[in-house]
């Protein structure tokens, strides 16, 4: 690119230099011509000051030409045609040209003096139409028709006549105004390259700006892929190690809870084996107490003999039986004890399970009878069945080897002491509970903690990639802002030195033209002058020819005077 300018700016050199000096060649013309009119002027001048008659010769070698005047043809007067130059005071010189004034010319200003070449065709009369051998036409003007010709006038400093200058329309103006035109045609061609050659480089330079800037840009982009890549496996990785932490963290919890489910059911198997060997121990003494008479007293000294107290007391007539109201409950197959208390068959109780034989503690609210509810002296309350009433009570019952009558064994431990165990055991069972799920829970809390400040780190480190590429991108920023900010310093710095070129150009243009215009001026003044100086050396030859023509023809008289005279002498 840098090559390309400098080759630019070599041939922009070179062409300013070209134009220059087409410039100086043609101000040296126009002095030429300058020079040339002021000599024009000069001689004109002296031939003006000259005597009529007088031929200047400086060596003796002028001389008297013969005038004869050739006739001009007479023929009817039609208008000029539109496009046709017209040739005022005009004169047909002795080479067949016409010299005159021309006006409606394209190559001459109007009121021009000039010399046609010789005429071709057309008969040489005011109003007519004549034709050069090189086809230009041109209108004579009748009106200001001059008188006789041109073909023995003129004058010369050498002693010879010097005819006025032919100017040949089409050969030599026509030649020079399209040699004109086509040097500004060119140097509008070589501007126009010029102008060409530098939009080309201006061109170059922006497709390698633009080239410039998209690899930066594909750079940029490839960065920006490969950190969010780096990001995104980061954030696979920690996602991973997270749910690696919650996998271990779910599979520790289902094992503490699969090993109490094991201990609970562990401790519902010990329970309920408890139940089943209480349960037997109960029904053996069902058995015992069944199989004895309802108030025999078995002695080995009076055996057979009933006691005294043999007979049964006659029971309470049973009160109509209600239901057992919710949540009381209900004792079946049940017997009253000598102490007061009850044994039977317990179910609805949320201490016990449904058939566990119980003996609860001595009755001390309500009647013990079938359909009523009971209350005992800790304050539990309990329904007693009356479907399900055993016969007797076992009061009065027993067994005895020496006639004395036994209470009957307790058949299992009272239910106020069952109820106080299963406390304490479901106490020990809940304490050892919420200490596992205390344990658990702070497990649990330290691996949040430690997934927390897993996160808070990891939220960290984002928040200083997110910093870094935040910076980047500012950094990125401030330089494509630099970088468009030298563009844009370049860019007017470009656009300054093309409005300068602009302006020396205009300027060059401009002194151009005004040395074109006032070299136009200068010749279209030295035309002027020499037409007046034609004019007026028409003239000067038109009083010359009358005068030559009124001596000869004095000359003439007196010669005819002389001859009749001597004639007459004779």
């Amino acid at each position: 690119a840098q090559a390309k300018r400098e080759a630019a700016a070599a041939d922009a050199q070179r062409k300013r230099e070209e134009a220059q000096a087409k410039r100086e060649a043609a101000a040296a013309e126009a002095q030429a011509k300058r020079e040339a009119a002021a000599k024009a002027t000069k001689a004109e001048q002296t031939v003006a000051a000259a005597k009529p008659s007088v031929t200047i010769s400086l060596f003796g070698f002028g001389g008297q030409q013969d005038t004869e005047e050739e006739p001009v043809k007479k023929a009817r007067t039609k208008p000029a045609p539109r496009g046709v130059p017209v040739l005022s005071r005009w004169r047909l010189n002795r080479d067949g040209s016409i010299s005159g004034f021309i006006s409606g010319s394209p190559s001459f200003e109007d009121g021009d003096a000039i010399t046609t070449s010789a005429i071709a065709k057309g008969d040489v009369v005011g109003g007519n139409i004549v034709q050069t051998g090189s086809g230009s036409r041109y209108y004579l003007d009748a009106a200001t028709e001059k008188s006789g010709s041109s073909r023995g006038g003129g004058f010369s400093l050498f002693g010879r006549k010097k005819a006025v200058k032919t100017v040949d329309t089409d050969k030599k103006d026509v030649a020079d105004t399209r040699a004109q035109k086509a040097a500004e045609a060119e140097a509008k061609r070589e501007a126009l390259a010029q102008a060409k050659a530098e939009q080309a480089a201006k061109r170059a330079e922006a497709a390698d700006a633009k080239r410039a800037a998209a690899a930066q840009r594909a750079t940029e982009a490839q960065a920006k892929k490969e950190a969010a890549a780096a990001e995104a496996k980061a954030k696979r990785e920690a996602a991973a190690a997270e749910a690696q932490a919650k996998r271990e963290a779910a599979a520790a919890e289902a094992q503490a809870k699969r090993e109490a489910a094991a201990a609970e059911a562990q401790r519902k198997r010990e329970e309920a084996q408890a139940k089943r060997e209480a349960a037997a121990k109960a029904s053996q003494a069902e058995q015992t107490v069944k199989t004895a008479s309802p108030g025999a007293t078995i002695s080995l000294f009076g055996f057979g003999q009933k006691s005294e107290s043999a007979t049964e007391a006659p029971s309470k007539p049973a009160p109509k039986a209600r239901p057992a109201p919710r949540g009381v409950p209900t004792i079946s197959k049940w017997r009253e004890n000598r102490d007061g208390s009850i044994s039977g068959f317990i179910s609805g109780s949320p201490a016990f399970d449904d058939g566990d034989a119980i003996t609860t503690s001595p009755i001390a609210k309500g009647d013990v009878v079938g359909g009523n509810v009971v209350q005992t002296g800790s304050g539990s309350r309990y329904y007693l069945d009356a479907a399900a009433t055993a016969s007797g009570s076992s009061l009065s019952g027993g067994f005895s080897l020496f006639g004395r009558k036994e209470e009957a064994p307790a058949v299992v431990s009272t239910a106020d002491q069952a109820v106080e165990d299963r406390a304490k055991k479901a106490a020990e069972a809940k304490k050892q509970a919420e200490e596992a799920r205390a344990q658990r829970l702070a497990e649990a809390q330290a691996k949040k903690e430690a997934l927390a400040q897993a996160k808070a780190e990891q939220a960290a480190e984002a928040k200083r990639a997110a910093e870094q590429r935040a910076a980047e991108a500012q950094a990125k920023r401030e330089a494509a802002a630099a970088e468009a900010q030298a563009k844009k310093e370049a860019a007017a710095a470009d656009a300054e030195r093309a409005r300068e070129e602009a302006q020396a150009k205009r300027e060059a243009a401009a002194a151009e033209a005004q040395a074109k215009r006032e070299a136009a001026v200068a010749e279209a003044q030295a035309k002027k002058e020499a037409a007046a100086a034609e004019a007026k050396r028409a003239r000067a030859r038109e009083e010359a020819q009358a005068k030559r023509e009124a001596a000869a023809a004095e000359a003439q008289a007196k010669r005819e005077a002389a001859v009749a005279e001597a004639q007459a002498k004779k």
